[in-house]
């Protein structure tokens, strides 16, 4: 068995809420969004990062970056909207924790690489949630990486059991060299 991992994105930057009428999940990305999200998801190709899953909350901004990410990984075999993974109503870490594992907890065992799109202050929490680690504020489109011991299942993760590999947000990357 491979070691496990998740990568944890945050959705590109879309439309501000006050220019869409106060309808948050209806939101769609920006055209800069669009392309961050594209230039992003080939940079998660070329350096081997390859999801075989994606998770996403099913707001629309959410699922135009996982789609974006899907299409450059053909081995990407489903993207699962799952509802309860969109709670901009905030509520407590704890509950958006459990929230969280409850999704990934379905994951296929035989999956080694899963990516969950979604927001934030969920994502911060959860990464800090599963590695026990602090974590910065997931900005719009950062991505955060976690590794699993290679003897654990998906409905065995659990509070620190992964371990933190790295934090990305677009401004480390010189995106002009991935267009």
């Amino acid at each position: 068995m491979k070691k496990k991992q998740i990568i944890l994105v945050r959705h590109a930057k879309a439309v501000e809420l006050i220019d869409f009428h106060w309808l948050d999940f209806h939101r769609p990305l920006t055209e800069k969004g669009e392309l961050s999200a594209k230039i992003i998801a080939r940079y998660l190709r070329l350096i081997w990062v390859k999801p075989e899953t994606i998770l996403a909350s099913p707001a629309i901004r959410t699922k135009k970056t996982a789609q974006i990410i899907a299409d450059q990984f053909p081995k990407v075999q489903k993207i699962e909207y799952i509802d309860n993974l969109y709670n901009w109503w905030a509520v407590s870490s704890r509950n958006g924790n459990e929230i969280h594992l409850s999704a990934l907890r379905k994951t296929k065992k035989d999956t080694e690489i899963l990516m969950l799109v979604g927001h934030n202050n969920d994502l911060t929490d959860f990464a800090m949630y599963l590695s026990g680690e602090w974590v910065p504020s997931m900005k719009k489109w950062s991505i955060v990486v976690l590794s699993f011991p290679d003897e654990i299942d998906w409905t065995e993760v659990d509070e620190k059991s992964a371990k933190f590999v790295y934090y990305l947000t677009p401004h480390f990357l010189r995106l002009e060299d991935l267009v």
